[in-house]
């Protein structure tokens, strides 16, 4: 039977008598190694001080020409395109000019935007690009 080797970990929380500092306290050791210890200790900033968290920028905001992922945060931009790369099974390129990301020169762009609309018209069931393309550029049925 192999030896187990054991974590100890002592944590302890402090705050002061008059609220303004907390402190956070931990020892550890691994095993029959050498025990660690830190100390931390932190005042309490004026409430004043805390700024709220920034609005996230939409995608129209971050980048030229959006014109169908209007309200759509810049940062999940990139993920939903990857998507369709995949749904579709092709590159970037195959809808957008190489370094003119915003340019309307290719056909199939334009077919993107079309089914996009299509696929998130208000009071229709949800429908994604792999539901008719799965890793195809053409559909397997055509669109009803």
């Amino acid at each position: 039977m192999k030896p187990v080797t054991l974590l100890h970990v002592n944590d302890r929380w402090t705050l002061s008598d008059d609220g303004q500092t907390l402190r956070f306290q931990e020892w550890d050791q691994f095993g029959s190694g050498a025990a660690a210890e830190e100390d931390m200790v932190s005042e309490k900033q004026p409430d004043n001080s805390w700024q709220p968290d920034a609005q996230p920028k939409l995608a129209e905001e971050a980048s030229k020409n959006i014109q169908v992922m209007k309200g759509l945060t810049a940062s999940r931009l990139m993920p939903v395109m990857n998507l369709f790369t995949k749904w579709l099974g092709v590159e970037c390129v195959y809808c957008h000019v190489p370094n003119d990301f915003p340019s309307d020169d290719r056909p199939a762009k334009q077919t993107a935007r079309k089914m996009l609309k299509m696929t998130t018209s208000p009071g229709k069931r949800p429908v994604t690009s792999w539901i008719c393309h799965r890793r195809s550029s053409k559909p397997a049925s055509p669109p009803q």
